[in-house]
């Protein structure tokens, strides 16, 4: 499968020449890209190119890039939603003395890229949760500051911060972007 550029060998035994056809097989592999996050938990939705082509990450937490030739390739990374990139980095193909392939990762590879210990063929990319901060302030009807009421803010499926005063910061882990909801008003922020 795969003919790469074949040719005439000219063999000679015993003084008697002959003629061999030879085809040479380009070797592919499948590569397999397993994306996580800082929790090992398979995450759904990355996009990685490489040579052009992209995969997306399913359910699974895979992106499976099929009949990849030898070489070296760079691969890029669009996390998913509320993630951090991890960054371009680059693989080659290695072959082993046993004659299987191997994957080995370039110079410069991000924190969080590594080639799988059980799969050769595989590339593991872990990403971080993006987080940021929140402020509120309360104000009243004439916009005044108002100072020492209490409120408390939640994100869906989670619990946040609570205060009292005028304002109050919502940041640390866990606080990642989302919806929140003020729980005085049950508004959505």
């Amino acid at each position: 499968e795969n003919p790469v550029a074949g040719g005439k060998v000219f063999v000679t035994a015993n003084g008697a020449a002959a003629n061999v056809d030879v085809t040479n097989a380009r070797r592919t592999a499948d590569i397999t890209i397993y994306k996580t996050d800082a929790n090992g938990q398979p995450l759904a939705g990355a996009s990685f190119t490489l040579n052009g082509a992209a995969v997306s990450t399913g359910t699974d937490g895979k992106a499976v890039f099929r009949g990849v030739p030898y070489g070296t390739y760079t691969v890029s990374e669009t996390p998913p939603a509320n993630f951090a990139e991890v960054g371009d980095f680059t693989f080659s193909f290695a072959t082993e003395s046993d004659g299987s392939m191997k994957l080995v990762l370039g110079s410069g590879t991000p924190a969080g890229v590594a080639v799988d210990g059980g799969n050769a063929l595989q590339i593991n990319v872990e990403n971080t949760r993006k987080t940021g901060s929140l402020s509120v302030v309360k104000t009243g009807d004439g916009g005044a500051f108002l100072s020492n009421v209490p409120f408390t803010l939640t994100k869906e499926g989670n619990h946040g911060a609570h205060g009292r005063g005028r304002h109050a910061h919502l940041h640390g882990p866990g606080t990642g972007r989302g919806l929140y909801l003020d729980g005085d008003r049950s508004e959505r922020i």
